[in-house]
């Protein structure tokens, strides 16, 4: 299961927020970013992929261990699949600490349950 909430506009950088977190209840990992440290690449004359990236902070839990924490890098990449339907890819890893490595792949956004767009305006 994973969980996907970003609020990342062209205008407001210092208001930038990205919540992830993938996993259950007892094994999870949960990484957030915010502000300046989320930047975007314009996506210039293709506006059906957007990549977002920057500097954000993992917590990794793993049932009956310590948690492994620290800061990270993250590449989230949102693009259109078939059928007008989105999919998301978190990466996200650390030059200190390879546990905190996670790819999730591409995801399928689905359309009933989430409230997920892609709105470009550069």
């Amino acid at each position: 299961m994973a969980s996907l909430y970003a609020s990342v506009y062209c205008c407001y950088i210092k208001n930038r927020s990205i919540k992830y977190s993938v996993g259950k209840n007892n094994s999870y990992l949960q990484m957030h970013a915010s502000g300046y440290n989320i930047k975007m690449h314009c996506p210039g004359h293709y506006y059906d992929k957007l990549v977002i990236y920057g500097k954000g902070y993992a917590i990794k839990h793993l049932h009956c261990n310590p948690n492994i924490a620290g800061h990270v890098d993250f590449i989230l990449t949102v693009c259109k699949a078939a059928a007008n339907n989105l999919e998301f890819r978190m990466k996200i890893y650390s030059d200190t600490n390879q546990k905190l490595y996670h790819d999730s792949g591409f995801v399928q956004v689905n359309c009933a349950i989430s409230d997920l767009r892609l709105i470009t305006c550069c």
